[in-house]
């Protein structure tokens, strides 16, 4: 793992509760995929999504992975705006936008 993801999984204001992102996911080689595979997407290269999606070890495990990220960031992010979860993910349900 990267100093700066080692640093960022460290820092309680970036992880929900103060719990390594690894932690809430419970998936080493499936955290890293994840990451690696929002990188790429963020980056809009779906030529390197891809080979990181074939290449992973477990690819069912990283999108699953993937989905307790996004979960976890959602509700961080509904926790420090004093939001309850519950309208939160109500509020992506009904408009499909993501109030990060």
């Amino acid at each position: 793992m990267s100093d700066v993801l080692s640093m960022w999984a460290s820092e309680s204001q970036y992880s929900p509760g103060g719990v390594d992102p690894r932690e809430a996911c419970s998936c080493d080689q499936g955290f890293a995929t994840a990451i690696a595979m929002a990188e790429a997407a963020a980056d809009r290269n779906p030529a390197w999504w891809n080979e990181i999606r074939a290449n992973a070890e477990d690819a069912l495990e990283a999108a699953y992975c993937s989905s307790k990220l996004l979960g976890a960031l959602i509700e961080a992010s509904a926790h420090r705006a004093g939001i309850p979860a519950a309208d939160v993910w109500d509020h992506i349900r009904r408009t499909g936008e993501l109030p990060l």
